[in-house]
């Protein structure tokens, strides 16, 4: 059951990141699409079909070949699930949290394992980083939760490289920007959607876990080179992104004078994280009230309007 629970969990994050490349695509020609597996099966075959938008021919090839691997992957997700489905019925385990109300046959299997990886990871992402440590052992990381180590490498096989990457992609599962550069408020209006978007950010590095999930990045990268490169393949890549290709899609608007897309998104988000990020990161305890992190993202949005909002032209006497 916990094979086929991680055999599926690879295929769903597969499945994830082709629809995160999908979106960030569009977004490039100014084409929004909505959140959620759902509608992004709808609006992928419509977008296809329209020969009226500004997709060029290669793009189009592009997000029609991951449109098949979409497809092939979402084919084997339901597969797996169905295997699952399946075996559940034959556990009796399972068979008795049936009696919980919401669980379905997926959360009845998941929750029937004798420690489910999520948790896992999740546990050991609030022990990350004690006040005097700042490198990650799996034994106290195990002890943290009154676990015996085997039960961790049972779940980690891999050692530290699996449970690290399975934190990476635990926090940056809960990184909202991707969805709000999509919103139509938000393309209409940059007002709206930078301080949408950096009201995110601010939330998302507000808990003191995520400043142990960088802490432990920058301790542990050099030793286990995988780490960082989780790190951006899973979080901080598709945010720069899309915040590049929201900000280059104002420039192609006329709303903002925009030369180098990326310079501008790496500005605007060292706006933010400047203030309310590194300087935690690099030990100062300070907590910041919700007035300070509003006036901050006030200046951030203020500044970076002010530098790259395009003037109207003065009129002729």
């Amino acid at each position: 059951m916990q094979a086929l629970h991680r055999v599926r969990a690879e295929f769903v994050h597969q499945r994830t990141a082709i629809v995160s490349q999908f979106r960030c695509f569009l977004l490039e020609y100014g084409v929004a699409i909505h959140t959620g597996i759902g509608m992004f099966r709808r609006d992928a075959t419509r977008i296809l079909a329209d020969d009226s938008n500004d997709l060029t021919p290669t793009m189009r090839q592009l997000l029609t070949d991951l449109w098949s691997d979409f497809l092939r992957i979402d084919e084997r997700v339901t597969t797996l699930s169905g295997h699952i489905e399946a075996s559940a019925k034959h556990d009796d385990v399972v068979q008795r949290l049936t009696t919980v109300p919401r669980i379905g046959p997926l959360g009845e299997a998941l929750c029937a394992q004798p420690l489910e990886m999520a948790s896992s990871s999740a546990a050991a992402a609030t022990w990350l980083h004690e006040p005097a440590s700042f490198r990650v052992s799996i034994r106290p990381a195990a002890s943290h939760r009154s676990w015996a180590r085997r039960t961790l490498y049972n779940q980690f096989p891999a050692g530290k490289e699996e449970l690290f990457r399975a934190v990476v992609e635990r926090v940056w599962s809960a990184f909202p920007v991707l969805d709000i550069v999509a919103e139509a408020e938000t393309l209409s209006d940059p007002d709206i959607g930078l301080r949408r978007i950096a009201s995110a950010v601010a939330s998302f590095w507000e808990p003191p876990l995520a400043i142990s999930f960088l802490r432990m990045v920058i301790a542990e990268g050099p030793r286990f080179p995988d780490l960082t490169e989780s790190f951006f393949k899973h979080g901080k890549t598709p945010e720069m992104n899309a915040v590049r290709a929201y900000i280059e899609k104002q420039g192609e608007l006329g709303v903002l004078s925009i030369k180098d897309g990326e310079r501008a998104a790496r500005q605007f988000l060292g706006l933010i994280d400047e203030p309310l990020l590194w300087i935690r990161v690099l030990g100062r305890e300070e907590k910041f009230t919700r007035a300070e992190r509003r006036a901050v993202i006030d200046e951030a949005v203020d500044i970076f309007l002010g530098h790259y909002r395009v003037k109207p032209k003065a009129r002729k006497a």
